[in-house]
């Protein structure tokens, strides 16, 4: 049985907007009719990078055939290519790589199962269609678990992941059962104001924001920095007033932390300023507000998981996934409910 990626019983997640095309799919992270109000087209570029999206299927096939065009193939971004994971009930099954323009899950479980698709972090990709066995079911379903929104940088993106599913967020969110979307632009986190309306103008149970590092060269001034850190808070609090809301300031970076960047940036003045613009905010009654400080995220304890003292690697993501579950769970002891 093969379907279209337009289906309407595939049920598309972690993304803003879906380019539609003669039924084939191309997942955005931005609205991609609107990306004129994000310009600059290295965002587009990263927007449309498939991070934290996902292909979710409630069907009893043994066998799931996915074909597409990874249009990023071919260049070095992932370590191990375009792949895809597959996850039952948050646990990864199988991991597989696209060859030919196909990818085939084979021998999954049987019965009816919620197939989850962690598309490849590190590249654009259009989705033309799933072939299933003959005779299966599809059901149509509704995802009821809690949404999570985390905005950062390349370190969030993380196209270094050692598969789809493995990125921190990912990690995170197969942990604690959430709903990702995951707004990790590499380099292009600059705490822009249209990123945070989209975010304050889409469904979410808990939002998250790592901010600082894309901006510490000379985007943004100390004076700017925490202006804008302020702006995009009140931006976000104008629909959601009481979220759960966590901003982190910038992980460990040994080049950048006591040394000045070009506008006189330094790492440990800018978790200063951050923490700084959340104080500002609880002291006038928002108690669902939280700062963490990137350094219990992934301090200096962790440089050798930071191969190029500016992104975790593939195990060093990890670490940083156990470390944000402690932080904001466990020890700032945010509860969610659904």
């Amino acid at each position: 049985m093969y379907i279209k990626a337009d289906d309407s019983r595939i049920l598309w997640e972690g993304v803003i907007s879906l380019e539609k095309n003669n039924g084939s799919v191309t997942p955005w992270r931005i609205p991609h009719e609107d990306r004129d109000l994000f310009p600059n087209e290295v965002f587009h570029n990263m927007a449309n990078h498939a991070s934290g999206v996902r292909v979710l299927l409630k069907t009893d096939s043994r066998n799931i055939r996915i074909s597409g065009d990874p249009v990023g193939a071919g260049y070095e971004v992932a370590p191990y290519g375009c792949q895809i994971d597959l996850c039952i009930d948050n646990k990864i099954v199988q991991t597989q790589v696209f060859e030919n323009n196909e990818l085939l899950f084979a021998g999954l479980p049987e019965g009816m199962n919620i197939v989850e698709l962690w598309l490849s972090p590190g590249y654009p990709i259009t989705i033309r269609g799933i072939e299933l066995d003959d005779g299966a079911s599809l059901e149509k379903f509704e995802d009821k678990r809690l949404k999570w929104i985390t905005y950062g940088s390349s370190i969030t993106h993380c196209v270094r992941a050692a598969s789809p599913a493995m990125t921190w967020p990912a990690i995170v969110a197969r942990t604690m059962n959430f709903n990702l979307t995951c707004l990790g632009y590499g380099g292009q986190c600059k705490v822009d104001s249209m990123v945070a309306r989209m975010i304050r103008d889409m469904d979410a149970d808990f939002i998250s924001l790592k901010l600082g590092i894309n901006v510490h060269g000379g985007d943004l001034s100390p004076r700017t920095f925490v202006a804008a850190v302020i702006g995009s808070i009140a931006i976000i609090r104008e629909k959601h007033k009481t979220a759960p809301l966590v901003v982190c300031s910038p992980i460990y970076s040994p080049p950048r932390e006591d040394t000045p960047s070009i506008v006189g940036n330094t790492l440990v003045n800018m978790r200063n300023d951050v923490k700084k613009a959340v104080e500002s905010f609880r002291k006038r009654g928002d108690k669902n507000i939280y700062y963490v400080d990137g350094l219990k995220i992934f301090g200096p304890e962790l440089t050798e998981y930071l191969p190029d003292k500016l992104h975790p690697d593939a195990r060093g993501m990890e670490l940083m996934a156990e470390n944000f579950v402690h932080e904001v769970f466990k020890k700032h002891k945010i509860s969610l409910t659904a």
